[in-house]
Order: C-alpha cells, then structure tokens, then sequence
C-alpha cells in the first residue's frame, strides 16, 4: 500500500522551486503524488524571508559532518538518529531564524538516512518537522 503525498505551495517564485525538491524527497522516500486521492501527508510550504545560513551549511558539507557527529556522540542511545536530527534541526532553525529554511534542509539531508535505516515514514518526517518548530522555543 502505498502512503500519498500533497504539497501545496503559498508564496513565491522559490517556494514553488522548494515545493518540487520536498516533493522529489519524498517521492524518492516512497511517498506518490496524490492525484485525486486522499493524501496521507500534506505539506503547506509558505512564503518567508530567505536566509543564505542554510544553503551554504549544505554546500559545504558542514550540515552533513554535523548531522554525523551527533549521531556517533549517540550511538548507544536508542533512536540515535533520530535524536541528532532534533537537535541539529534545532540548532539551525535558531541559527537562521527561518523554519521553513531549516526544515527543507533537514529533509534533504536526514529524510533519506532515516529512511535506510528504517525508521517509519511517520516517525521520520514528523521527526524533522518538529525539530524546526523547537528552534523558534
């Protein structure tokens, strides 16, 4: 069976560039469009100010050296994972002042890790949605 997903894009010229690369994720997780179906996950990405932070912690692999350094500092607690998610979603969401931001960047870089190793769709995403609400706390 499997799980559909809707994005529905509020804003400007980027939010529909975002809008595709978190549908591109989740579809590479294996998520399908829902068409005419009733969606399992709805996202709502809306328009905010763009910050530079996040895109260059990406480029320079410096996001991805984190992300895995938290996770060895963890490893002998259950839900490793994760846990390093929900505190490095927290760090830069504080950092960059911009949810939106820092959770399109949590899903591109610990959507698909999760995912191998196998956390549920479910636990995953809402795993990263709520770390970059816990960065504007």
């Amino acid at each position: 069976m499997s799980l559909f997903y809707e994005v529905r894009t509020y804003g400007c010229q980027m939010n529909v560039h975002d809008s595709e690369r978190i549908a591109g994720l989740l579809e590479s997780a294996g998520y399908a469009k829902a068409e005419g179906q009733e969606a399992d996950l709805v996202v709502f990405n809306t328009c905010a100010v763009r910050e530079n932070a996040d895109n260059k912690m990406e480029r320079s692999g410096i996001a991805n050296d984190l992300l895995y350094c938290v996770q060895v500092l963890l490893k002998r607690v259950p839900g490793a994972l994760a846990l390093a998610v929900t505190i490095m979603g927290t760090i830069l969401a504080a950092m960059t002042g911009i949810i939106g931001a820092s959770v399109t960047m949590m899903t591109a870089l610990a959507l698909p890790t999760m995912m191998k190793q196998g956390y549920s769709h479910a636990l995953a995403c809402g795993t990263i949605a709520a770390s970059g609400t816990l960065g504007i706390l």
